[in-house]
């Protein structure tokens, strides 16, 4: 019989007895292998080494690179202006005098109209819910309650013009000066689990370590700039350094099979995290055991600036030193200093006093890093109708009253839940604090030794996109209707080729997309040569370490 003639015989779809049937390739020890074998032996290996890169943090050997195949999937495009035009008649019909052209009350109620029911482009949190049960065929589940859009783009102080043109020529960059990915998350879903969500969204392979953290702003307003306010923090936004590694690394458990299916189960809902190192009693337990009374030298520095011929006022904290060492031997005090660069000069504090800005020199662990157990909606702030940087003065009131400004404010506003948890003596990670908003700018740090660092922003809606022609309302509307039914983010919009691990950063990626688009015209042949074989190599490595063009549709990526 025939997989079709099966299919109908047992009733169930051509798909289910094709991934039932046994190979008729033979898999191993073939010297002649089919397509089939070889993409079958490439993506072993490729599972293979991804199993290595998670159990032990360092890229294993693999023999063959991975095989990466993109699915496509053909979408009804709806234009903007017909998704206008529909709300235009929709309401002129309904609810105005039927004319050709409307006065300027009639226009403003329209659009005052168009925002009360959802029904602008762009409507995203917004949306009407009946219109999104139609789409959906079915009513919407409770959970989860409310979707956002996260704007996630890679970014570095140390990109040039040059690298931006590089993109745009070879690495599909259209939109910006930055390669972004827009998302559609549930509101809750949690730091740990945006992480995966980061990693395969810019195609990464959780390689390395990564943190979240706040601006240096932020970060220091928040902690009052000491170590005291800090310590205050740790638990209820901060993680702790003194963490043991089986908490900082509980949801790192693959063991095999399709990484992209385990990373998609990271990142689907309901969402409950088990670092039990999060949890307030454990955090205040671990700030117990730093020594308060201990002193420190505090040296800061100031950069001379030729121009003014003065040294800068802001200063910055170079180094701080125990004044004992582990043995009890009092340290020689570092002297100040006054050179024609830079100037020096010297404080001895107590723990409490010590500058937030240098506890990162105190501890193996960054101090700086968020708490993961935390939903985005408990870290940042959203705009409603555009993104935080360069909005309006009217969005920026509304983002500004989210954020809790300083420690003290989310101290108080935690308070009674944290003593509930110590009186009660129960620190499991579901009952935890949640905070109020602190930022309006999040960011995400990967593999510190390439230093990537994504830029995360937020709104309630998104209408930038669909006015800008990147998606339609119809399109928008499928993704929300399938974040909710799916408890699962949804791709709805990225500008720029997929990334790598180990290639050095933006500047590495950009030389990558270089070599792997030799210009051979003004080469001589033995130029051509090398320039093909040094692509051939590079698309090699870049394939062993899983990254491929990858062609999903956004609907589908995630």
């Amino acid at each position: 019989m025939s997989i079709k003639e099966i299919a109908h015989d047992l009733g169930v779809s051509v798909a289910t007895v094709s991934t039932a049937l046994p190979y008729e390739d033979k898999i191993d020890h073939t010297l002649d292998p089919s397509d089939h074998t070889r993409d079958v032996r490439e993506y072993r290996a490729y599972e293979k080494q991804q199993l290595e890169r998670q159990t032990g943090r360092a890229f294993g050997k693999a023999d063959v690179p991975a095989a990466w195949k993109g699915d496509r999937m053909a979408e009804q495009k709806k234009t903007v202006n017909e998704w206008q035009k529909d709300i235009r008649m929709s309401y002129t019909e309904e609810m105005l005098p039927a004319k050709k052209s409307l006065s300027e009350e009639e226009k403003d109620r329209l659009e005052l109209l168009r925002y009360a029911t959802g029904k602008f482009p762009g409507a995203l949190r917004d949306r009407n819910e009946k219109d999104l049960e139609q789409i959906a065929g079915d009513r919407l589940p409770p959970e989860p309650a409310n979707v956002i859009r996260l704007h996630m783009e890679v970014y570095s102080d140390y990109r040039n013009d040059d690298e931006v043109e590089v993109f745009r020529k070879y690495g599909k960059l259209e939109h910006g000066d930055c390669i972004s990915r827009d998302v559609i998350v549930p509101e809750d879903i949690p730091l740990y689990a945006l992480h995966y969500v980061i990693q395969r969204a810019f195609g990464w392979q959780n390689s390395h370590l990564h943190k979240f953290e706040l601006p240096d702003e932020r970060f220091g307003i928040l902690t009052g700039h000491n170590a005291s306010m800090w310590s205050r923090l740790v638990g209820i936004l901060f993680r702790s350094p003194l963490m043991d590694d089986e908490d900082e690394f509980w949801a790192d458990d693959y063991s095999g099979g399709s990484f992209k299916n385990w990373l998609r189960k990271k990142y689907t809902g309901p969402y409950m995290s088990q670092c039990h190192g999060e949890g307030i009693i454990s955090c205040r337990e671990d700030m117990r055991k730093l020594d308060r009374n201990r002193e420190y030298y505090v040296m800061y520095t100031r950069t001379y600036d030729p121009v003014s011929k003065k040294y800068d006022e802001e200063e910055h904290v170079s180094n701080v030193l125990p004044v004992y060492d582990y043995e009890g031997n009092k340290r020689q005090e570092p002297k100040p200093w006054h050179g024609d660069d830079v100037s020096y000069r010297v404080e001895v504090v107590k723990f409490d006093a010590v500058p937030a800005e240098g506890l990162r020199l105190l501890f193996d662990r960054n101090p700086r890093a968020l708490l993961e157990r935390l939903p985005i909606r408990a870290v940042l702030a959203i705009g409603n109708m555009q993104l935080p940087e360069n909005c309006s003065e009217g969005e920026r009131a509304l983002i500004d009253s989210q954020i809790a400004y300083s420690g003290e404010d989310v101290l108080l506003a935690v308070n009674q839940q944290v003593q509930s948890i110590i009186k009660k003596q129960i620190d499991a990670p579901q009952v935890q604090v949640m905070t109020p908003p602190v930022t309006d700018v999040l960011l995400y740090n990967y593999d510190f030794g390439d230093d990537w660092e994504v830029r995360i922003t937020a709104s309630a809606n998104c209408p930038d996109l669909v006015e800008s022609g990147r998606i339609t309302q119809t399109e928008l509307d499928r993704a929300n209707v399938k974040c909710r039914e799916v408890y699962r983010p949804v791709m709805i919009a990225r500008d720029g080729e997929m990334l790598i691990d180990d290639v050095g950063g933006l500047g590495g990626f950009a030389n990558f997309l270089e070599k792997i688009h030799p210009e051979l015209n003004g080469m001589d042949p033995d130029e051509k040569e090398n320039a093909k074989c040094e692509k051939k190599e590079l698309l090699a490595w870049a394939k062993s370490l899983g990254w491929h063009r990858d062609n999903s549709t956004n609907f589908r990526l995630l």
